[in-house]
């Protein structure tokens, strides 16, 4: 019996990534000059994937030869660090490579009797670079450093980038949640008068991935796969690999079980349901209020024409969404939303239309939890009276049609991934 070749359980090995090669050129083509990196995407973008392929020497050659031969590698994840680290510590760990090379004896040494003084710290660097020789430290999950009190700190965050930045033996590679900008507002505080800590770094965000792979990525359904697959991917997923991987998976079980067809959507829609139910929330608790705010307006928008009911007029809850340029942008990257030729922006992830439909008709009971709702999510200090009152009646104009809450949005999603499956024969 065949085995299912989808993997969305954890980070995926260098041999299995797929569709990032622009972005490992980008880090690679980085490195190769001695700068530094951040890794940056929405949560299950990839990121923890990418650095394995960087860390990889078999990655590194079948990309750049023999280019990194002479540099050395370390990864740290900041979520394993401990309570207790100290930047000593952290220095410890991140210079064990170090530990075993003839050449570099001396310098490690008195770094070690310094215990890992900046200013030993920095000859040993200048050192290595006079040496041709170089320490790329590839940090994973970087924000955690953030509830680190021994670390996150003004000398820390400024021996980091001090270090990277002038002494040409270190380069960093860190991944994180948030985008550059973010990661110095996040630090603003700890050095308000100086250059952002982390405005070095050239930023490669991991966003959705290109239509030609999920294309290669459906083949994986071998004799399971059907003519409509790939669009049903693309759909529910919006090109998210994480997304992409798990709906491909749930097909896989769900063909060698026997189900083709409409049935085998709406039963992927409900067992994706269940399966991404984490990812969202985790995704809608990372995301900014304005970002929620967009999110919502969007979804009462469109839910109503999913279903054939043009009774709810939805114009005026999206008449400021222009002013969310920023937002929409990224939400556009990571294929959450799509820009229609019309102008119209839609939520083009079906899987997360369906979770936040469940999400705002479970606060629908009453005026007062639909209110408490959008306090909740901090979105009701961004809108008037007015606007909030709109909110709520065109959620529920919007989510009387839905008889059987999100499963009838999946059930028509399907239908219609059904017709086009019975036109193609």
């Amino acid at each position: 019996m065949s085995t299912n070749p989808f993997y969305y359980g954890g980070p995926v090995e260098p041999s299995r990534l797929l569709g990032r090669e622009r972005e490992l050129r980008r880090v690679f083509d980085r490195l190769s000059m001695g700068q530094s990196v951040a890794v940056t995407g929405h949560p299950h973008t990839g990121k923890s994937s990418l650095l394995g392929s960087i860390l990889d020497p078999g990655s590194r050659k079948s990309r750049r030869s023999r280019q990194f031969d002479s540099t050395l590698f370390c990864s740290l994840d900041a979520q394993l660090l401990g309570t207790a680290e100290s930047p000593a510590d952290f220095w410890r760990r991140a210079l064990l490579p170090l530990e075993n090379q003839k050449s570099l004896n001396e310098l490690y040494r008195q770094a070690v009797d310094a215990d890992f003084e900046v200013f030993v710290l920095r000859r040993l660097f200048t050192g290595m670079r006079l040496l041709e020789q170089r320490l790329v430290l590839v940090i994973d999950e970087f924000e955690a450093l953030f509830a680190q009190a021994s670390l996150n700190t003004s000398s820390f965050y400024g021996a980091l980038r001090s270090l990277a930045s002038t002494t040409q033996g270190l380069s960093l590679v860190i991944s994180s949640r948030y985008d550059v900008a973010h990661l110095n507002r996040l630090t603003q505080e700890l050095n308000p008068h100086g250059s952002p800590y982390f405005n070095t770094l050239t930023e490669v965000t991991l966003g959705a991935l290109a239509d030609d792979t999920i294309d290669a990525l459906a083949l994986l359904l071998g004799e399971n796969m059907i003519p409509t697959d790939t669009q049903f991917i693309k759909a529910v997923s919006g090109c998210q690999p994480y997304i992409a991987q798990a709906t491909g998976g749930i097909l896989w079980d769900l063909r060698t079980d026997g189900l083709t067809g409409e049935e085998s959507y709406v039963m992927a829609g409900k067992h994706l349901g269940r399966q991404l139910n984490y990812h969202f929330a985790d995704c809608w608790r990372l995301w900014s209020n304005e970002t929620k705010q967009v999110l919502t307006s969007i979804a009462l928008a469109q839910i109503p024409s999913l279903l054939g009911d043009r009774r709810v007029h939805v114009k005026e809850i999206l008449e400021n969404i222009a002013d969310y340029s920023a937002e929409l942008a990224d939400l556009d990257t990571c294929g959450v939303l799509k820009h229609r030729s019309n102008g119209d922006w839609v939520i083009k992830q079906e899987s997360f239309l369906w979770w936040l439909a469940d999400e705002i008709r479970r606060s629908l009971r009453s005026s007062t939890d639909f209110q408490s709702w959008l306090h909740a999510q901090e979105i009701d200090n961004l809108l008037t009276r007015k606007q909030r009152d709109r909110l709520e009646q065109t959620a529920k104009g919007t989510f009387a049609a839905l008889g059987k809450g999100t499963t009838t949005l999946i059930e028509a999603f399907a239908k219609g991934m059904g017709g086009i499956l019975t036109g193609s024969q």
